[in-house]
């Protein structure tokens, strides 16, 4: 089927082709943009993401050694098991331990108590 482009005479517009196949791999740009893209070595890329950390304090870097020794896992376990903790993404309940101090440190002041109940007494004519 061959239909003319609008505005050239005598142009005639092509039919679109398929992408050549050669040894199962697709050989035109726009068959190569579709597949997924491609890892190091050829490899089809993760899921995940890759960062590279740079500036990690010495104490970073020796305690989460020393986690991963002691767990028997990999550092890179470990460091991702911190970031994500670090995130706060491991559904882990945060405990704030900031007030314990002033916990049942209350003691009963009867000056206190005398100065509340007077500015709890309601005035009945400021009310009318």
């Amino acid at each position: 089927m061959q239909a003319k482009i609008a505005g050239m005479k005598g142009a005639k517009r092509q039919p679109a082709r398929k992408p050549r196949i050669r040894g199962g791999k697709a050989s035109s740009a726009a068959a190569r943009s579709a597949r997924p893209a491609r890892g190091a070595r050829g490899r089809s890329a993760p899921s995940r993401r890759q960062y590279t950390l740079r500036g990690v304090p010495p104490e970073v870097d020796s305690a989460l050694r020393e986690a991963a020794a002691r767990q028997g896992r990999s550092l890179n376990d470990v460091a991702l098991e911190a970031l994500r903790r670090g995130a706060g993404m491991t559904g882990e309940k945060k405990v704030h331990h900031d007030l314990d101090f002033l916990f049942g440190s209350l003691e009963p002041d009867p000056v206190f108590e005398a100065v509340l109940e007077e500015q709890r007494r309601i005035d009945p004519e400021m009310w009318q």
